[in-house]
């Protein structure tokens, strides 16, 4: 990690987002460990970001979070656990300590933002940008509307990817969009073939639509 973020620096990076270790299982304590580390390889350099995706990796909880944003090594978290109580508990923590929060996994993002998160980092931006910046736009204009027309999209095209492995829903809309990506990293069987194959078909209906549904907002 400190190797990866070394050349992320030199690169221009603004900032610096770590994800927990992932496939073994490790307690809180030595994730806070892990943390710390690797924040004393970075003192006085670029924000430091947690990122709690507990889909593919170790989860951080509540207290780990506090623990390591009380210390103002880190400026913010990029929460994808997509679990609103958890989203309300880090709402919470902002009480008493001061850091960005950032929704991680796009079925909250309508809700977090409109319950004050300070901005998401999106997959389904990667795909469909057009949408989620629209969306953004109608809740910080207070576009009841619109923002109950595109929430509707996107909760649409979640319901067609989340099916499929991740990221193969994302990287294939990418892909229909004229961009190359290359083979996925595992080969599908039958069934996710089947899907695969209605995606493709479904998308650029979807797509057109969306992007009509996104004028003007």
């Amino acid at each position: 990690a400190v190797e990866l973020a070394r050349q992320a620096v030199s690169g221009g990076a603004a900032a610096l987002l770590l994800m927990p270790p992932y496939f073994f299982r490790y307690p809180q304590s030595d994730l806070a460990a892990f943390y710390l580390s690797f924040a004393e390889e970075f003192d006085g350099g670029p924000p430091l970001v947690l990122y709690n995706i507990p889909f593919f990796s170790n989860p951080l909880e509540a207290a780990t979070v506090e623990r390591l944003l009380a210390g103002g090594r880190f400026a913010a978290i990029k929460d994808s656990s997509g679990d609103w109580d958890n989203f309300l508990e880090l709402q919470r923590l902002r009480e008493r300590t001061a850091f960005r929060l950032l929704v991680g996994n796009d079925v909250l993002f309508t809700r977090g933002r409109s319950a004050g998160a300070d901005g998401v980092v999106s997959g389904v931006a990667c795909a469909v940008p057009e949408l989620i910046t629209a969306l953004d736009r109608a809740i910080r204009s207070g576009n009841a509307a619109a923002v109950e027309r595109l929430e509707g999209r996107l909760q649409e095209f979640l319901a067609r990817i989340d099916p499929l492995p991740t990221p193969i829903g994302v990287r294939e809309a990418v892909a229909l969009r004229g961009l190359k990506t290359g083979p996925h990293a595992v080969p599908l069987g039958e069934e996710n073939t089947r899907r695969l194959g209605e995606f493709r078909e479904w998308f650029p209906g979807f797509l057109a639509a969306a992007k009509k549904d996104c004028e003007g907002v």
